[in-house]
C-alpha cells in the first residue's frame, strides 16, 4: 500500500519542484546568453568595444585587438574610443551634430555616442588609428547599454573594417571618371535616355550641336531637340521593340536655327540584373555624306536616263517580235510550229518582265516611284493576289490560306497597286520554292492611332528554306540565295530588292526568317491611313453581324490550320464553332446536335479529305435527313482549294448548297452564311468580243513592223485605221479628216509625238480629240510629259490587244455594236478552238492539254440534252451553274467561240429573258466538240504509251504500274484502268480509296491522285 500523504505536504512538494524547474531553466537561459555573448565578444571578424557611462573602455574583444593592434590590457580602464579615432574627424562630427541637433556637443567621446545616448540609432564612418599609427576606415554602430531602471551604464561600439569597400568605391569612381572621359572624348553627340524618354546624360558634343547646356538638357524630353519629334520617338520605340536601331536618320536643331543631319545608332542599356534602364544613342554627322549622296544622285539620274533609253530601244523591236508572233500564231500552222512560236512569245514576255524589274528598281533608286494614298479594301487586295496565283498553287498541290485578323479594317487609305506588287512577288516566290505543304498569308493591325493603321502582313511557306548566311543578301539587288537558284528557278534577282524598297516607301519594314528544309516566313508592315468613309472591321461586318450571333456552325477540315483560321473568324462574329477533322466525326457531330435539339446553322466542309471526301459526307448527311424525316435540310457549304469547276461537275454536287474557294475571303463567307449564297465575280468581257465598226483611228508610228502589229489588232475589231509615219503627217491628216482616237508614238523622225500633240491641241479639230501615247518609253517622266502636253492615256510597248481595246472602249465612241441575235453562229475570222491560247494557259503542257480535251468531250458530249432537261423542269439555277462551268473550262482550253456563246447564254438565263442565243450556243458546241475530237485523233501518240498490264494480279502490281503515268501526267492505258476497276468493285478494306483514286484520275486531278496513290500504297502494304 502507498504511504498516505496529507494535502499540505503534497502542495509543498509541488512548490519545491516548480521552483527547481524554473531555476534550472533560468540557468540554461543564462548559459545560452553567456555563450552568445562570448561568441560576439570573441569574434575576430569585427571589433566589439564596451565602455562605462563615462566612455572608459571596459571590454576590448579579439576582433578589436586584431584590427587595432592593441592588447585588451593596454586600453581597458585606461582610454576612451575617441583616443583611437582620427581627432579631426571627431571634431568635425561634433560640429555637424551640433548643427543637426541644435545643441552644443563637445568634441571627443561625447561626439561618438551622443545620438545613442538620446535613443537614436547611430551608424557612422570614421577612421580608426592602430597602435602602430596606421589608419583604416571603419563603419561603427553605437548602442547605449542600460540597467533595469533604463539608466545608461555604458556603450557598445561594434566596428567593421571598411577598407575593401572604400577600395571598391574608389575603383567605381575611377571607372566612372574613365567612362566620362571616353564619352567626352567622342566627337559625335552622345545621349542617354531613360525609359520614360527623359535625357539622363549627354556629352559636350551634344551641347555643341544643340546649343543647350548640359544642365538644361538633363531631365528634358529628348525629342524636343529634333526637327521631327514624332520620327525621333518612333526611332526610340523601335529600340525598345527590337533592341537596337542602326543608321536612323534625324535632324538636330541648334538654338540658332541651324540644322544638322545625323544618323543615330542606338541600343538598350541594362542594370546588373538585366533590367532595362534606358537607351544609349550616338549620332554621326552626315553633312559630308549628304554632299556625296547628291553627287551619287546625279550619277543615278544619268543611269536612269540610260536605262530608260535602253528600255525604249529594246521595247521597240520587242513590240514587233511579240506582235508579229501573235499574228502568225493566229494563222494555220503545224503543231510544232505553234509550239516553237509560243516559246518565242513566252521568252519575249520574260525579257519584258526583266526590263520592267530593272526600270522599277531604277525608279525607286532615283526617288521617282510615286506612292498613292487612295481608299483600299484589304480583302480586295488579298483576293486579287489569291486569284492571280491560286492556279499556280493548285498545279503544285499547295494549299493557299488567307488569315485576316478580326480587327483588321475593311477599308484603309493606301496604295493597292504597290501592295499587290509586293504580295505577288512574295507569294509567287513562296509557290516557286515550295514543292509540298501550304502557303499562309496573314494580315493584322500591329498598331493604330488617330490617323494611321500599321498593318502587318506575313507570307509563310513550307518550302526549301534559305541558309542563314544567305538571308542577309536576299534583299540586295541582283542577288539570290545562290547561283543554282537562278539556274533552276530563273529571275533577275531584283524582286526582293524591289519589294524591300516598296515596303519602305509604304512606311514599313520587312524581315525574313527561314530554316533550310522547313520553310520561310517573310513579314512586312505598311502604314495605311484611316479611311473616312467606312470604319467597319471584320469582327463587325456592319449591323448584319448581330444576325449571326449565337448561331452554331460545324467546321470540317483535315488540316488544323484551316480549321483554326475559319474558327477564329466565325467566333469573331459571335458564332459558336464546333470542329471535326474527318467524315466520321462530322456525321457524329451532326447526329449529336440534332438529338440535343441544337441543330447546326450550317456546315463548312473541306472537299478533299483523306478517306471520306466532303462530297461523300454530304451524300450521307442527305441520306440521314431523308431517313429521319427532316423537313429542313442542313445547309452545306463546300470549301475547296482546287478547281471549283471540277467540283461543280461531280454528280454529288446536288447535295450541297454552295462552294467557297480557298483561300476564303471573309466577306464571301459572311454573305454565304447570312444569305445562303456565294458571291461571284462578274465575268470579264473578252477583248475580242467587242466591235468598234464606226470608230476611226489614226495611228502615228514610224516603225513599219509596229504599224503592222497595231493594225492587226485594230482592224480585227472593226475600226477604220489610218496610218501616219510622223507627227507632221498626223497634224496634216487631222486637219483634213475626222478621227475618234489617235494612237501616238513619242520618238519619230521629222516630228515626235510630244510636239505633234501640242500642235494638234492648237487646232480646232484637235482640242477634244483623245490622244493616247503608244510608246516604248515607259518611265514615269515619260508618262508625266504625255499627260502634261494633253494626252489622255498611255499604252506601253510591247502592245497587248487588251490595252488597245481598253482605250477604244474608254475614249472612242464605238459605233453600233452588232446585237447578239444578229451574230452568225460562228464568227468569221475568229477561231472556234484556239489551242495555242489554251496551251499557253496550261504552261505549254501538251500531254495535259490532250487529257483535258478528252475529258471535256467525255463530260459534255450530252450537254444539250442535260441543259434541255434542266430548263424543261424549270431548274434555271442549275442550268446557270452548268453553263458557268462550261464557260470556265472552255476558256481555259482556248474554246473561244464557245466561251463567248456561254457568256451570252448566261446573261439571258440570269435576266430571265428568252434564250435567243441558245441556237448559236448549240451549234458552236457541236463544232467545238468535233474540232476537239479531230485534234485528239490527230495528235495523241499511242507509241508514247507503253505498258504491259494484265487484268489480273495484285493491287500492289497495279499501283506500281500506275504510278509512273500519274507522276509524268501521261495518258493511262485502258488495260491498266480496267485492272484498277476490279479492285473498286471488290470488297476490300481499301476499295473506297481505290474508288477515290479512280475518280481523281477520271477528272485529271493530278496532285490529288498522286497523294491518294501514295496513301493507298502505304495503307495496302500495312494491310
Amino acid at each position: 500500500m502507498p504511504k498516505k500523504i496529507d494535502g499540505t505536504s503534497i502542495l509543498n512538494i509541488a512548490d519545491d519542484t516548480i521552483n527547481e524547474i524554473i531555476e534550472i531553466r533560468s540557468q540554461e537561459v543564462l548559459l545560452k546568453a553567456g555563450a552568445l555573448q562570448s561568441a560576439i565578444f570573441n569574434s575576430a571578424n569585427f571589433s566589439s568595444i564596451a565602455t562605462d557611462a563615462n566612455g572608459v573602455i571596459q571590454i576590448f574583444n579579439v576582433g578589436a585587438e586584431r584590427m587595432l593592434g592593441y592588447a585588451a590590457a593596454d586600453v581597458m580602464n585606461k582610454i576612451t574610443p575617441a583616443e583611437i579615432s582620427d581627432p579631426q574627424e571627431v571634431i568635425a562630427r561634433a560640429e555637424e551634430l551640433s548643427i543637426e541637433l541644435g545643441t552644443p556637443i563637445t568634441p571627443g567621446f561625447e561626439a561618438l555616442v551622443f545620438k545613442a545616448s538620446r535613443g537614436i540609432e547611430d551608424i557612422y564612418e570614421l577612421t580608426y588609428i592602430r597602435q602602430d599609427g596606421s589608419r583604416f576606415p571603419a563603419v561603427v554602430s553605437v548602442t547605449a547599454l542600460r540597467d533595469d531602471q533604463d539608466a545608461i551604464i555604458g556603450y557598445l561600439l561594434i566596428g567593421t573594417d571598411n577598407t575593401e569597400r572604400k577600395k571598391a568605391e574608389e575603383s567605381i569612381k575611377a571607372a566612372s571618371q574613365y567612362a566620362r572621359s571616353l564619352i567626352e572624348a567622342s566627337l559625335d553627340p552622345l545621349m542617354m535616355i531613360s525609359a520614360q524618354g527623359k535625357i539622363t546624360d549627354v556629352n559636350a558634343a551634344t551641347e555643341q550641336v544643340s546649343g543647350v547646356p548640359r544642365a538644361q538638357l538633363i531631365g528634358s524630353d529628348f525629342a524636343d531637340y529634333f526637327t521631327d519629334p514624332g520620327k525621333a520617338r518612333e526611332g526610340y520605340e523601335q529600340v525598345f521593340s527590337q533592341g537596337f536601331v542602326t543608321d536612323y536618320p534625324l535632324a538636330i536643331r541648334h538654338v540658332s536655327g541651324k540644322v544638322t543631319e545625323v544618323l543615330y545608332n542606338s541600343s538598350l542599356y541594362r542594370d546588373g540584373n538585366g533590367n532595362v534602364l534606358g537607351v544609349f544613342a550616338a549620332a554621326r554627322d552626315i553633312t559630308e555624306r549628304k554632299r556625296a549622296e547628291e553627287t551619287a544622285q546625279a550619277a543615278l539620274l544619268a543611269k536612269s536616263q540610260f536605262l530608260a533609253n535602253m528600255s525604249h530601244e529594246i521595247r521597240t523591236p520587242m513590240n514587233a517580235i511579240l506582235g508579229l508572233t501573235r499574228i502568225v500564231m493566229e494563222s494555220d500552222l503545224k503543231p510544232e510550229q505553234r509550239e516553237q512560236l509560243d516559246k518565242v512569245r513566252r521568252s519575249g514576255r520574260a525579257l519584258v518582265r526583266i526590263i520592267d524589274d530593272i526600270l522599277d528598281f531604277s525608279r525607286i533608286e532615283a526617288g521617282h516611284m510615286a506612292i498613292e494614298r487612295i481608299p483600299m479594301r484589304v480583302e480586295a487586295v488579298l483576293l486579287e493576289v489569291a486569284e492571280l496565283l491560286a492556279l499556280q498553287a493548285e498545279e503544285k498541290g499547295l494549299e493557299l490560306f488567307l488569315d485576316i485578323d478580326q480587327d483588321t479594317p475593311l477599308l484603309v487609305m493606301g496604295d493597292p497597286f504597290r501592295l499587290v506588287q509586293i504580295l505577288n512577288n512574295l507569294v509567287g516566290n513562296a509557290i516557286k520554292f515550295t514543292d509540298h505543304g501550304e502557303i499562309h498569308i496573314s494580315v493584322r493591325v500591329e498598331r493604330q492611332d488617330e490617323t494611321t493603321n500599321t498593318l502587318r502582313f506575313n507570307v509563310r511557306d513550307t518550302g526549301i528554306g534559305i541558309a542563314p548566311d544567305r538571308v542577309g543578301v536576299l534583299f540586295q539587288p541582283f542577288s539570290q540565295a545562290d547561283s543554282s537558284t537562278t539556274r533552276k528557278f530563273g529571275g533577275s534577282g531584283l524582286g526582293l530588292a524591289i519589294v524591300k524598297k516598296l515596303v519602305e516607301l509604304l512606311g514599313g519594314q520587312i524581315t525574313l526568317d527561314s530554316t533550310v528544309g522547313k520553310g520561310t516566313n517573310v513579314a512586312f508592315t505598311i502604314e495605311a491611313g484611316i479611311a473616312p468613309e467606312e470604319m467597319r472591321n471584320l469582327a463587325q461586318m456592319g449591323g448584319d453581324s448581330l444576325l449571326m450571333c449565337g448561331k452554331r456552325v460545324l467546321v470540317v477540315d483535315d488540316q488544323a490550320a484551316s480549321r483554326q483560321i475559319l474558327s477564329l473568324l466565325l467566333k469573331a462574329w459571335g458564332i459558336e464553332v464546333i470542329e471535326a477533322k474527318n467524315g466520321a466525326e462530322t456525321l457524329a457531330r451532326v447526329a449529336e446536335a440534332n438529338s440535343m435539339g441544337q441543330p447546326f446553322h450550317a456546315v463548312l466542309m473541306d472537299w478533299r479529305m483523306p478517306g471520306m471526301s466532303g462530297l461523300a459526307v454530304a451524300v450521307e448527311l442527305r441520306a440521314q435527313e431523308r431517313a429521319n424525316g427532316l423537313n429542313t435540310p442542313l445547309p452545306i457549304l463546300m470549301v475547296t482549294a482546287y478547281n471549283q469547276q471540277t467540283l461543280l461537275q461531280q454528280p454529288e454536287v446536288a447535295c450541297i448548297n454552295g462552294v467557297l474557294t480557298k483561300p476564303i475571303i471573309p466577306s464571301d463567307l459572311f454573305n454565304a452564311l447570312l444569305h445562303g449564297e456565294i458571291r461571284s465575280l462578274p465575268a470579264l468581257e473578252e477583248p475580242h468580243t467587242q466591235r468598234f465598226d464606226s470608230v476611226r483611228v489614226l495611228l502615228v508610228e514610224d516603225n513599219e513592223l509596229n504599224q503592222e502589229v497595231a493594225a492587226s489588232i485594230i482592224r480585227k475589231r472593226g475600226a477604220t485605221l489610218t496610218i501616219a509615219w510622223n507627227g507632221v503627217e498626223a497634224v496634216a491628216l487631222i486637219q483634213q479628216q475626222t478621227f475618234d482616237l489617235v494612237l501616238m508614238d513619242l520618238h519619230m523622225p521629222v516630228m515626235g509625238g510630244i510636239e505633234a500633240t501640242r500642235q494638234i491641241r492648237e487646232l480646232a479639230q484637235g482640242k477634244n480629240l483623245p490622244i493616247v501615247a503608244m510608246t516604248a518609253a515607259v518611265m514615269v517622266e515619260d508618262r508625266e510629259r504625255c499627260l502634261a502636253i494633253g494626252m489622255v492615256d498611255f499604252i506601253p510597248k510591247p502592245v497587248e490587244p487588251e490595252d488597245i481595246v481598253r482605250v477604244l472602249r474608254t475614249y472612242a465612241q464605238p459605233g453600233t455594236e452588232i446585237p447578239s441575235d444578229a451574230l452568225p453562229m460562228i464568227q468569221e475570222g475568229e477561231p472556234v478552238l484556239d489551242l495555242v491560247k489554251g496551251l499557253s494557259r496550261l504552261d505549254g503542257d501538251h500531254a495535259l492539254q490532250q487529257r483535258l480535251l478528252l475529258s471535256f468531250v467525255e463530260c459534255y458530249h450530252n450537254l444539250t440534252q442535260r441543259l434541255d432537261a434542266l430548263l424543261n423542269e424549270g431548274i434555271t439555277s442549275d442550268a446557270i451553274e452548268l453553263i458557268h462551268a462550261v464557260k470556265g473550262v472552255a476558256s481555259n482550253l482556248g474554246a473561244v467561240a464557245l466561251t463567248e456563246a456561254s457568256r451570252l447564254l448566261l446573261e439571258e438565263l440570269r435576266s430571265a429573258v428568252p434564250a435567243a442565243s441558245r441556237a448559236t450556243f448549240d451549234a458552236i458546241l457541236v463544232e467545238t466538240l468535233w474540232q476537239m475530237q479531230q485534234y485528239i485523233g490527230d495528235h495523241v501518240q499511242p507509241g508514247r504509251i507503253k505498258a504491259e498490264v494484265t487484268t489480273s494480279g495484285s493491287l500492289k502490281d497495279a499501283l506500281l504500274s500506275l504510278e509512273p503515268f500519274i507522276i509524268c501526267q501521261e495518258i493511262i492505258p485502258d488495260a491498266l484502268l480496267d485492272s484498277l476497276q476490279q479492285f473498286t468493285d471488290a470488297d476490300l478494306p481499301c476499295s473506297s480509296l481505290v474508288r477515290e483514286l479512280q475518280h481523281q484520275i477520271d477528272n485529271f486531278e493530278h496532285p490529288e491522285s498522286l497523294a491518294t496513290l501514295k496513301l493507298l500504297k502505304t495503307k495496302h502494304l500495312k494491310e
